[in-house]
């Protein structure tokens, strides 16, 4: 009760009240036409407010999760709840959303597509009239460096001595080259953002040009950083495949048992779906389908929920090179350690492992002294890798 009490008045005095209802209305609308919702991502299911208004199904007290990781009353920040729904659903909670709040008032978010190096090299190569077999000989001198993970045409030019080659004997290689750099990066066409939403309570055209879509919802002219910049509440309405399955087999299992099952009705406990994991058969299930993280669930080889969890999270650029540790430590070879004896309680889930970001706020509040607040802009900083912010 005092959690909700605090989450209530934070959020009341950053004047988000009005984004939580919304959010709650079109979750509502999904539950009510039974469709397949995700179990809440990212921040948003710290929140005790969005679990017990069921935008989200993760509860976060019994997850230690915690609240200012989403909101932080000491930077000032939009909420940001993404949604998930099953790819067959997306565009009908949208057409809902466009027929509540009106035309003029929801458009998706623009992206530009940008001419990369090797479609820089071939728009311009096409332009020139050159042949096909030309073509693609000067294209495929770029992604063959492994040195060069975002490869420019300068930097492809300075490592292929075959691309040199190319520019010197071919008619107007070198205007060719100069005309593709300048065209490198620059906008190809635009598109639809996969996921981004804008609903605002004046006229969109207010604050952003709109052009028309390939739907009947429009388009902002701005991309997903603009709109923010100039204020427009965004929301994330993600389309995932995965959902459509989850769908399916609880509709199958339904008519197999003549009673409608849901997927928070399936038990954490259950033996055979740790066996499933252990073995890493794991084609099908959302994250856990890359070889490398099969590698990891071979190791971990889980026994319950949180070990699951927790091979999601190590399975990330910066907790990776924890994996081994946290191995060893989970099938006894390595002795669990605790720098203090303060961090037991927050560190033991994970064998001492730092893994969680919110084990990264637990840990500097309880050493440091920082409020939870404090704590979350240094977990920021750190995923950044802001070290002005982190001195």
């Amino acid at each position: 009760t005092d959690r909700l009490a605090y989450e209530l008045s934070v959020i009341h005095d950053m004047g988000f009240d009005d984004y939580f209802l919304i959010v709650w209305d079109v979750m509502n609308y999904a539950h009510q036409h039974h469709i397949q919702t995700g179990p809440g991502r990212g921040s948003a299911a710290g929140a005790l407010v969005a679990y017990v208004l069921e935008i989200t199904d993760v509860d976060p007290i019994a997850n230690d999760l915690l609240f200012e990781r989403f909101l932080n009353p000491e930077r000032q920040n939009m909420p940001d709840i993404d949604l998930d729904f099953p790819d067959n659903k997306r565009q009908e909670v949208l057409n809902y959303v466009y027929r509540k709040y009106g035309d003029n008032h929801v458009a998706q978010i623009a992206t530009f597509g940008t001419f990369g190096a090797r479609q820089a090299l071939r728009n311009v190569g096409s332009v020139f009239g050159k042949a096909q077999v030309t073509l693609s000989e000067w294209a495929n001198t770029v992604g063959n460096n492994p040195n060069l993970p975002a490869e420019t045409l300068t930097a492809v030019r300075d490592q292929s001595q075959k691309l040199r080659e190319l520019i010197e004997n071919e008619d107007h290689g070198q205007l060719w080259f100069d005309t593709a750099r300048k065209l490198e990066g620059l906008p190809r066409h635009v598109s639809t953002h996969a996921a981004g939403v804008v609903i605002a309570d004046q006229p969109l055209t207010l604050h952003t040009p709109l052009q028309a879509s390939s739907t009947h919802i429009p388009n902002t002219q701005y991309t997903m950083g603009d709109v923010e910049a100039v204020g427009l509440l965004k929301v994330d309405f993600l389309s995932l495949s995965n959902l459509t399955i989850l769908h399916d087999g609880l509709a199958a299992v339904g008519k197999l048992t003549s009673r409608p099952v849901k997927a928070l009705d399936i038990p954490l406990d259950d033996p055979k779906t740790y066996e499933i994991f252990q073995h890493a058969d794991t084609n099908g299930v959302f994250q856990f389908e890359s070889d490398g993280i099969k590698n990891v669930l071979k190791q971990v080889a889980p026994t319950s929920i949180e070990d699951v969890v927790a091979v999601n999270a190590l399975y990330r650029p910066g907790p990776v090179q924890q994996i081994p540790h946290f191995v060893a430590r989970k099938h006894g070879r390595e002795a669990i350690a605790y720098p203090h004896p303060d961090l037991v309680p927050m560190l033991a889930p994970t064998y001492g492992v730092m893994v969680y970001q919110e084990q990264v706020m637990q840990v500097t509040q309880k050493i440091a002294g920082f409020s939870l607040g404090e704590a979350d802009i240094l977990r920021r900083a750190i995923g950044k890798k802001k070290h002005e912010t982190i001195e």
